[in-house]
């Protein structure tokens, strides 16, 4: 398994918070797509999309992405799975994960985060998660993470990646 794993999900599916602890399992480095594309505009997410809007936003992530070819597990922002050619570079590029969870657990985690520029109000946040779902699902492997604690999802995951 020399190739990147892409955690992939909906805001606050966690996928930062296990990228960390996979990345020290298995001593590679971790990348985040939403921090790579941070540092490369000089700005945080939320001022690109102010500034610059979702359109520019989206085709910087697709760079980052597709300068990450190392043994590597990268978190990818929720949005990345919108662009057919994100979903096509994961696939055949490496193991891509879907962090799935029940819609009201990713609610009450992300609600009121205002570093999450698409996350203003419910009737958005579900009106995303229900484009953006079957969008997830093209993956290798798919997790359901609403009961799990982040240790048991990372017990799990590594089991799963035995298999590639």
């Amino acid at each position: 398994m020399e190739k990147p794993i892409y955690l992939t999900g909906f805001m606050g599916s966690g996928k930062s918070t296990l990228s960390q602890l996979l990345g020290k399992e298995l001593a590679v480095p971790v990348f985040d797509t939403d921090q790579l594309a941070e540092t490369l505009e000089q700005t945080k997410i939320k001022d690109i999309f102010a500034s610059k809007g979702e359109e520019h936003f989206r085709v910087l992530e697709t760079k980052v992405l597709q300068s990450i070819r190392q043994h590597a597990v990268v978190s990818t922002g929720g949005g990345i799975v919108i662009k057919e050619e994100n979903r096509k570079w994961m696939l055949k590029n490496g193991i891509v994960v879907f962090l799935d969870c029940d819609f009201e657990t990713l609610w009450a985690r992300i609600k009121g985060d205002s570093t999450r520029p698409l996350a203003k109000s419910k009737e958005n946040v579900t009106k995303l998660y229900l484009e953006r779902k079957p969008l997830y699902q093209q993956c290798h492997i798919q997790m359901n993470t609403t009961d799990l604690t982040v240790q048991q999802t990372l017990t799990v995951l590594l089991n799963e990646l035995k298999n590639f």
